[in-house]
Parts: C-alpha cells; structure tokens; sequence
C-alpha cells in the first residue's frame, strides 16, 4: 500500500477522487487537497506536512500526485517534502489515478519511483485512438 497527498487547483484533485471512487471503490490512504482561488501557498504546505507525517508515522510509504508541474501544488509539495524523499507525480490524469489504485497493493516497498514509472509507461499521457484503425 502507498499513501497519496492529491492536490490541485480547485476541485480537480476532488473530482478525480470522486471518479476513482466511483469506478474502483478504493479510497484508503488518499488524503485529497484542494488549492482554491485566494488560499494561502504556505497553508497548503502545512496540511500536506501533516498528512505526509501521519503516513511516515504509520511507516507507510507515499507519493505526492499533483496536477501541472511548476504550479502552486507542485511547489507546495516540494516545499513540504523537504528531505524526505517522497515522490511527486506532476500532471497526474484519471488514467494514471486509477491504474496506480488498482495496482499500489502490489507495490512489494522499496522506492516508489520505479513503480511510478512502470505505472506511467503503462498508461502514457494520452492515447489517439482512430476507428478507421482500429477496425481496418
């Protein structure tokens, strides 16, 4: 099991929770943080230092997935992580969410990143799909 620190603009973060719950029914250990318009860049550090201190308590490892590298969540996160070594996963899609909800109870410890990257090769970016190919 990994624990996740989900952060994004606005309700993106709680809207891919809410998706993920609906098709997977996992939900354990995803703490979910909403940046909205007008909140505080260090008030944001202080709560995902406080979730990513409760999982190390638990000796759980953890990711951070956050939705656009270079912005706020993603600088908070940095800010938060410090020295820990936790990774972040920056523009992180439904896709990728879902795949890694299904697969994290595989995770055997360790770092977290070579199974990030084997979840992201999995599941790309996007995909381009075309019927004429697909049928043809």
């Amino acid at each position: 099991m990994i624990g996740v620190i989900l952060c994004s603009h606005a309700s993106f973060a709680q809207g891919l929770y809410d998706a993920a719950e609906m098709i997977t029914g996992e939900t354990e250990k995803i703490a979910v943080l909403p940046f909205m318009d007008g909140d505080n860049v260090d008030d944001l550090v202080e709560k995902m230092r406080s979730v990513a201190a409760g999982y190390r308590e638990q000796g759980l490892p953890y990711v951070y997935m956050v939705d656009l590298w270079g912005a706020s969540p993603f600088n908070a996160s940095l800010m938060a992580e410090g020295d820990n070594g936790a990774d972040i996963v920056a523009g992180v899609s439904l896709p990728f969410f879902l795949e890694f909800l299904t697969s994290r109870d595989d995770f055997k410890g360790g770092p977290t990143a070579e199974f990030l990257d084997g979840i992201i090769e999995e599941t790309g970016l996007v995909k381009r799909i075309n019927f004429k190919e697909l049928s043809g």
